[in-house]
């Protein structure tokens, strides 16, 4: 998390509109888990998870890094990740336990950005590398539970098990980090405004 630079605009390009498709695909992949559509649903999530790399590929090698895309590309995120959870657990394909981890880990989070905002506290929000992580692990965990139960691998349930432990490790830790980082942001805040305050009785 870094201040937000006046600098950067609003504006839309080809990585916004890879995002803005990412999300649009979220509605599609559940409906496919609802009607047990499953090489479908294997197909259209694989395709949002590889633009979720696509998007900040371009962005950063042809410099179109914006504001808008800061916020709307991790929103994307947590809406695939989230509704991914939520519908294969419905489903019986991933455990209750674990989308109770992720989610609870995205709603923190939200709740952490909701608050710095009404301190009107201006942040950038900037992917850590435990938080990528944790991003690949969740991915993996429903491209993995999806393949699976297409292929009926039953043999291979001891494995993804072991994923899932994984995945609720890199959740929970992730978690906590972002919730460190947001007090930090909070504390530093409040030290430049009482600094600035001494200034002023002086």
């Amino acid at each position: 998390m870094i201040e937000l630079s006046k600098k950067n605009k609003l504006n839309i390009n080809i990585p916004n509109a890879i995002t803005f498709i990412r999300i649009l695909l979220v509605p599609v992949f559940v409906f496919c888990i609802i009607k047990n559509m499953y090489f479908e649903s294997l197909i259209v999530f694989t395709f949002a998870s590889i633009s979720d790399g696509l998007d900040g590929l371009i962005a950063r090698r042809f410099q179109q890094q914006t504001v808008l895309g800061a916020y709307i590309d991790p929103f994307a995120d947590k809406l695939l990740v989230i509704s991914a959870f939520i519908a294969l657990s419905i489903v019986d394909v991933i455990p209750v336990w674990l989308s109770v981890i992720v989610i609870s880990r995205d709603i923190t989070i939200v709740t952490g950005y909701f608050f710095l905002t009404v301190k009107n506290i201006s942040f950038l929000i900037i992917p850590s590398f435990i938080g990528k992580w944790t991003t690949f692990f969740q991915l993996f965990s429903v491209f993995l539970s999806l393949f699976i139960k297409e292929m009926d691998l039953v043999s291979k349930n001891d494995f993804l098990i072991v994923l899932f432990l994984i995945t609720a490790f890199f959740s929970i830790f992730s978690g906590l980090h972002y919730v460190f980082t947001g007090i930090n942001i909070l504390r530093n805040h409040q030290k430049t405004v009482s600094t600035g305050k001494d200034k002023k009785t002086t």
